[in-house]
């Protein structure tokens, strides 16, 4: 007898154990299979005759990555059983299992039920079957299954390491697309909406991408502390070419702003379309809400949480050290150029959930990771995970980075300050310990986290100082910097002070300096006085960076008992709230007319401004306009990617709608519609006034020095050729609305060949490290039909052309 030989093998749809059914891989054509460990599920096996329950013996094999190993749980073999006790699994829910529901059936099926062990790794496993005679294994046959499957964490599962109890903590970590990211200052928090798509049909695929890149030994990707350890040294680009570069200078000409993004989606698509080309550019904000993706993606709960007044220690000291000189100046660096500690005005990181076996009991739960680089961790950029447990009892001897993080939430600030008779030519001006992690924010608001005191005062310093703290300023209007003074000696008493202020980087980095002030004069007992100096808005408009911060030092000594004191305070300048309004209901599959209006301010012109817009499913649209006196309405129709432009002129209001890829043909508009990625952006600018009125509106331009801060790039020149006969034209509508059958579409490839002497208009090569993360199933599909293996991206460019040709 000949061993039996495997036709066919399919894998059955997750069931609700599972919660995998908001993956848009799970009902895309075909479906792929997405699993999570702890969890069973069903397959089917075709074999080409009745099987013979003596003879036949049938092996099931799962295997991940490249040489899958049984020692080291890579590989999984599992010999199939007949009889009724047989068909239940084992109590071990750490092992590979397998039974047949019943009987074969008439088309010489039988159905499996699978368990997956509850610590398997996760990625994309690969199945075969091997068969053989029973005594015989000279003649085997093997068959290897074209879907694959994901295995990915479940925290719906009490066996497994991310097991999250809370079920409304499970909607709000795992299953919650959309979120805010936490920035601003600790006086003014402002939460930037996100879109995170972590079911989305890129972010899986890019998950295991990154996983791959990342070099993480698959036989480690069980371990929850590994991979999310993997994870925050994979987003950012330093060591292995990760998913987003940084950049804090301001300068964002060669790629993206890092203010342009609302969602993960468009960068984990621009990463997987240029073969993993790092994606330009990313700050602390998007390394988190990306990390907050491929996490979620890959079944671990995370949040993304911010700290204020976050402190970057960088020779382990968990101080922060700023130097000035004998006039008040701070010093960059330090007097010996090799001090590098800041405190950024705020810090997003990552929380992640899971169990920390490596360390003592008490200490798993909520994980810090950091993904934004910043110091090496075992000569890798990354951080983490630090057990948030040990970093709030001071426990900084326990894995990973612990000492770092801990510094970041708790580290005193120290201000030195230039003195000739100090030994080593400084001394100690204040300490302050409760200026570093002043507010702690989560995605969803959660209370302040940390009380501020105020430091206590030696006996000896009779002279009390106080700089007046500023909450926030108007963009565009003068504001005053004060530092009060009450001389509680029964002596008069000589006081020096400094004051100064500068534009700085979120990081706490100088800019440009706006103006300082320095005096000495004399108080007599009791009195109380003030010291000020006015900085009027014409000294900050053309010196703003981003996030539009100016930091504060004032430093003051009393000569007579050398008491010394200093302190520093930041605030945000506050631009008009942009209002949205929506006109009527807004209907799946219908146009909705959308304005957005910003106040006006005084002395500022608007030239260009870009209104970026995005829907779940991860398209993006940013509408361009440029200089002129008009109001503008645009709508955005995720379903067909048009955008309706409304311009108000001197003749009337036109309307018209622009299709996503192209710009306006209306010459009075300026509008130009892209998908993220696809077209770089010209400017980004602040539109301003009331809305239309009857009488209309006259917006004045935006001044250099905005479009300055703003960042600004080569201008997008639109050229148009003839019109499409109009007959065609709704054909083709009706095509991109509807799409067209297997059939049609079959039929359409195989009369029309892409031209031989022009090949880059068939299927397109994939990189072999995409190539990796795209299941066998979706590869095959795509070298035989040519259509896409993603939605969005990588469609054969040949179609369209032929679909043309098949017009004639």
């Amino acid at each position: 007898m000949a061993p039996v030989k495997v036709e066919l093998v399919g894998f059955y749809p997750a069931g609700e154990s599972h919660h995998t059914s908001e993956y848009d891989l799970t009902t895309a054509n075909p479906p792929t299979p997405i699993y999570r460990r702890g969890e069973t599920f069903n397959m089917f096996i075709r074999f080409d005759r009745p099987l013979n329950k003596e003879q036949d013996v049938v092996r099931v094999r799962f295997g991940l990555g490249p040489k899958p190993n049984v020692q080291q749980d890579t590989r999984a073999v599992i010999n199939i059983r007949y009889g009724k006790q047989h068909n239940k699994f084992p109590k071990d829910p750490l092992k590979w299992e397998a039974a047949p529901q019943g009987e074969q059936n008439a088309h010489l099926d039988i159905v499996l039920d699978v368990h997956i062990p509850a610590n398997a790794p996760v990625g994309i496993w690969k199945c075969s079957i091997q068969t053989n005679i029973h005594g015989n294994n000279k003649q085997r046959n093997n068959f290897e299954a074209t879907e694959d499957l994901y295995v990915i964490f479940n925290p719906w599962n009490p066996d497994d390491g991310v097991y999250l109890e809370n079920e409304e903590e499970r909607k709000e970590y795992v299953l919650n697309e959309t979120g805010k990211i936490w920035c601003g200052t600790f006086k003014n928090p402002k939460g930037k909406h996100w879109i995170f798509g972590q079911f989305d049909d890129i972010a899986l695929p890019a998950s295991i991408v990154l996983l791959e890149k990342s070099e993480l030994p698959h036989a480690q990707r069980g371990s929850p502390v590994l991979v999310a350890r993997a994870i925050s040294a994979v987003i950012n680009s330093v060591d292995e070419g990760g998913l987003l570069v940084g950049r804090w200078d301001g300068d964002y000409s060669d790629g993206t702003s890092p203010h342009a993004w609302t969602g993960s989606s468009a960068i984990l698509d621009q990463y997987l379309r240029t073969g993993g080309e790092s994606v330009k550019y990313g700050q602390c904000w998007v390394y988190s809400a990306a990390t907050v993706t491929v996490c979620r993606a890959l079944g671990i709960p995370c949040r993304s949480t911010t700290n204020y007044v976050s402190a970057h220690d960088t020779n382990r000291t968990l101080t922060v050290d700023k130097y000035f000189d004998a006039f008040g100046n701070l010093i960059p660096n330090g007097p010996e150029g090799s001090c590098n500690d800041s405190c950024w005005n705020f810090h997003v990181w990552n929380d992640v959930w899971m169990t920390r076996p490596d360390l003592p009991e008490g200490y798993g739960g909520w994980q810090i990771i950091d993904a934004t680089p910043q110091e090496e961790s075992d000569s890798v950029m990354r951080c983490g995970p630090a057990s948030v447990a040990a970093v709030k009892k001071g426990e900084v001897g326990f894995l990973y980075d612990t000492p770092f993080v801990f510094s970041e939430v708790n580290a005193d600030v120290i201000h030195y300050k230039e003195d000739d008779e100090s030994d080593w030519g400084f001394s100690r001006l204040s300490i302050n310990k409760y200026h570093v992690g002043r507010k702690i924010k989560a995605i969803k608001a959660v209370p302040q986290a940390l009380e501020v005191y105020e430091a206590p005062q030696p006996e000896n310093d009779d002279v009390f100082f106080d700089l007046v703290e500023l909450e926030s300023v108007p963009f565009g209007k003068d504001f005053d910097i004060v530092v009060k003074f009450h001389n509680r000696a029964n002596e008069e008493r000589t006081i020096s002070v400094f004051l100064s202020a500068s534009s700085i980087y979120y990081t706490g980095e100088v800019a440009n300096e706006l103006k300082k002030a320095q005096g000495t004069f004399k108080i007599v007992p009791q009195q109380k006085n003030t010291f000020n100096i006015h900085v009027p808005a014409s000294a900050y408009i053309n010196n703003l960076v981003d996030h539009s911060l100016i930091k504060i030092y004032a430093l003051a000594r009393v000569e007579e008992t050398r008491q010394t004191w200093s302190e520093e305070d930041d605030f945000t300048l506050i631009f008009p709230q942009m209002n949205v309004t929506v006109r009527g209901v807004s209907k799946v599959g219908e146009n909705c007319e959308v304005n957005f209006t910003v106040g006006s301010v005084a002395s500022v012109s608007t030239e260009a401004f870009v209104i970026s817009m995005q829907d779940p499913q991860f398209l993006e649209t940013r509408i361009q306009i440029e200089k002129g006196k008009r109001e503008y309405e645009a709508n955005y129709d995720s379903t067909i990617g048009q955008t309706k432009c409304s311009v108000v002129t001197p003749l009337g209001v036109k309307s018209h709608t622009v299709q996503r890829g192209s710009g306006c043909e209306s010459p009075e508009c300026d509008v130009y519609v892209n998908q993220a990625g696809a077209v770089p952006v010209d400017r980004i600018g602040v539109h301003q006034g009331e809305p239309p009125t009857d009488k209309g509106q006259s917006n004045v331009l935006l001044s250099d020095g905005i479009i300055k801060i703003l960042g600004q790039q080569e201008c997008i020149s639109k050229f148009w050729g003839p019109n499409f006969h109009s007959d065609l034209i709704l054909c083709w509508k009706n095509i991109l609305s509807s799409g067209l059958s297997d059939d049609d579409r079959k039929k359409i490839i195989l009369k029309h060949l892409p031209p031989e002497n022009f090949q880059v208009m068939a299927v397109p090569k994939l990189n072999p490290i995409i190539e990796k993360a795209v299941s066998a199933s979706n590869l095959l599909r795509d070298q035989r039909n040519g259509w896409k293996i993603y939605k969005g991206g990588w469609p054969q460019a040949w179609l369209p052309c032929a679909i043309f040709l098949a017009q004639f």
